[in-house]
């Protein structure tokens, strides 16, 4: 979906809860993508139960897709070499100006 926004010139938000963002991490690069068991996705989809699957149960936005992290404090934007500041987003949430 962001990669479409990107492509048609349409902005894209995520929108997260501040209790889900990880202050110890660098990059999304280092997020652990929680897999859900694969008869889920077959059970759900009505395949084979011998098909191959992979059931990732969320995915990771590049940063550079993203306009903006909707969160109940209000929205982060990246600074001007496209990081997220999320440390100094929710010590003063005024900290990162709409663009």
């Amino acid at each position: 979906l962001a990669l479409h926004c990107r492509y048609m010139g349409v902005p894209f938000y995520v929108a997260s809860p501040t209790t889900t963002l990880d202050l110890e991490i660098e990059t999304g690069a280092e997020i652990v993508i929680e897999e859900r068991p694969a008869d889920e996705l077959r059970q759900a989809s009505n395949a084979p139960p011998t098909i191959d699957t992979w059931n990732p149960a969320f995915d990771v936005t590049p940063a550079s897709l993203i306009t903006g992290i909707v969160t109940e404090k209000g929205v982060i934007y990246p600074d001007s070499s496209g990081k997220f500041d999320v440390v100094q987003f929710l010590a003063d949430p005024s900290s990162t100006p709409a663009p």
